[in-house]
């Protein structure tokens, strides 16, 4: 009769814990389904860090797999590709009609979120990887951007000297370069002298007020350039706060394309610099032709010519050149109208301000043809 009770009381207890054991373990949650994420995400659904810096407003995106099908059965590890739209501006300059950046990643889920990581398909210029997490319908992704080593510029320094030796005028118009000729205060120059001579009083002008008479630009792997301004008086190079980086993609050119990047305050102190009459509200900024994200950005072209030293003697020189965004050869007109307006805020007779309403009608008569370049001379 022990022995019954006894086994009715283990019997009992052990219903009870396997009672418990069944209220406790609940089914776990199975994981996402990768072909659950196969869409288009807007770029107020993606959160985006570029090499540390976080980008508003982002970029689109979308995910699919390699053959473009769903697969038909429930799939929680997978390789994919994704796509988005660049994180610099187009040549254009705008965000997102240009060619889409494709990752090859490899993607993984779990119950809450699906995780990928990977890099660029295709790359030449610069290369990139990518690593984030989708979760609830929204994007968190993290991208390292390098340049690779068939970028001209990487880990290079040039040096940028604030005076009208930097400035190229090999491209004034043939017709005119040797015969036209400009009337100043009854002196006749060469349409090319006269251009060099009124430019220097304004890099003169601004040596003496900011005491800096060259610059020194570093392009770094990372994309930023770092940027040192040299004191006249010591001659030493001391580095320049803010933002600065460049994006080099295009080919036109002996070297080729891009945009530089610069902080709006940084673009700000570049005209107050020139100008203290006038806020930075009340300036035209044609020279930096789009603001985005809380930058100013530059479309330029770098080039490379072979400059005469001597009879025997020859030298490759880089030229920066300032474009157009929509149209190559618009730099000049960008030029042209900043000065424009430049003299009429100003809107005085000194002489300094008649030379530039000249140089911004001999612009736009093509009396200087359309490129607009500046002398880097590479330091090694």
């Amino acid at each position: 009769m022990k022995t019954r009770l006894s086994f009715l009381f283990l019997l009992a207890i052990s219903c009870t814990l396997g009672l418990f054991a069944s209220c406790n373990n609940e089914d776990p949650i199975p994981p996402i389904e990768l072909k659950t994420i196969c869409k288009e995400y807007k770029y107020d659904k993606v959160f985006l860090v570029l090499n540390g810096d976080t980008l508003s407003p982002s970029v689109d995106m979308s995910l699919y797999f390699p053959d473009g099908q769903l697969p038909e059965v429930d799939t929680y590890e997978s390789r994919m590709v994704l796509e988005t739209t660049p994180p610099w501006l187009g040549a254009d300059g705008n965000l997102y009609e240009q060619s889409n950046l494709k990752f090859e990643v490899d993607a993984s889920s779990s119950a809450e979120e699906i995780a990928f990581s990977g890099k660029t398909i295709e790359d030449f210029l610069y290369s990139m990887e990518i690593k984030g997490t989708i979760r609830n319908d929204s994007v968190w992704m993290d991208m390292t951007y390098r340049t690779t080593e068939y970028n001209d510029l990487r880990d290079k320094t040039f040096e940028l000297l604030m005076s009208g030796d930097s400035y190229f005028l090999g491209y004034l118009n043939e017709n005119v370069k040797y015969q036209d000729t400009v009337v100043w205060n009854g002196v006749t120059y060469p349409t090319e002298d006269f251009v060099r001579e009124s430019l220097d009083n304004i890099y003169k002008e601004y040596v003496a007020k900011t005491g800096i008479d060259a610059y020194r630009l570093t392009f770094r792997e990372d994309g930023r350039i770092e940027v040192e301004a040299r004191n006249v008086q010591t001659g030493n190079y001391i580095p320049v706060d803010g933002y600065f980086a460049y994006r080099f993609h295009k080919g036109y050119g002996s070297w080729g394309g891009g945009v530089f990047e610069v902080g709006m305050e940084e673009a700000n102190k570049f005209y107050l610099d020139f100008i203290d009459e006038f806020g930075d509200s009340h300036f035209p900024n044609h020279l930096f032709q789009t603001y985005i994200r809380e930058k100013a950005y530059v479309p330029i072209s770098l080039r490379s010519f072979y400059h005469t030293l001597s009879e025997n003697e020859y030298e490759e020189r880089l030229y920066l050149e300032l474009v157009g965004f929509d149209d190559h050869g618009k730099g000049w007109w960008n030029f042209s109208y900043f000065l424009s307006e430049y003299t009429k805020y100003v809107n005085d007779f000194s002489d300094r301000t008649k030379r530039l309403r000249k140089i911004s009608d001999l612009l736009w008569n093509k009396k200087i043809a359309d490129e607009f370049m500046f002398y880097m001379k590479e330091v090694k």
